[in-house]
């Protein structure tokens, strides 16, 4: 089966710059996109397609640290898609990973990247508000959340 449109958006900003959004359900793991401009010789054109890809929590996840020290194992994320027709895993590199923090969490970066294996971490210090703390780290649509305590001193 062939990935199904579900709907489409034409929007025309005031600056002239139009933007075009298609949604498509996924049939398979796979996501087609074919698109026909017709533009000027003065004109940019930008498409971004963003492949359907898994992001999983492989470590650091339920740690505890005193206030204003290091947790000792980083938060590591692993990207992965769907390789062509075959249920093979393939790692996703180079792409970015958002990480923001409640409750005076400090990440060593807001955004990190995926090494050759698919994987991303950030390093993280206790900040002084004690009680249980969030950390998501979101790359696309999707997001997971690591739960981290912070005991007082």
């Amino acid at each position: 089966m062939a990935p199904r449109c579900d709907g489409a958006s034409v929007l025309h900003a005031s600056d002239g710059l139009v933007s075009v959004r298609v949604r498509v359900r996924q049939v398979t793991n796979l996501v087609y996109a074919l698109v026909f401009l017709e533009s000027g010789p003065n004109t940019n054109v930008g498409i971004l397609v963003q492949e359907p890809s898994i992001m999983t929590k492989l470590d650091g996840d339920g740690q505890s640290a005193q206030a204003g020290t290091d947790f000792t194992r980083p938060l590591v994320v692993q990207q992965k898609k769907t390789k062509d027709y075959s249920r093979e895993q393939v790692a996703l590199r180079g792409l970015p990973v958002k990480f923001t923090a409640t409750g005076g969490l400090v990440l060593s970066s807001p955004i990190a990247y995926s090494d050759y294996v698919g994987r991303t971490e950030v390093y993280v210090v206790a900040g002084s508000m004690p009680g249980t703390h969030t950390v998501a780290a979101t790359a696309g649509d999707t997001t997971v959340t690591f739960r981290l305590t912070v005991s007082a001193n």
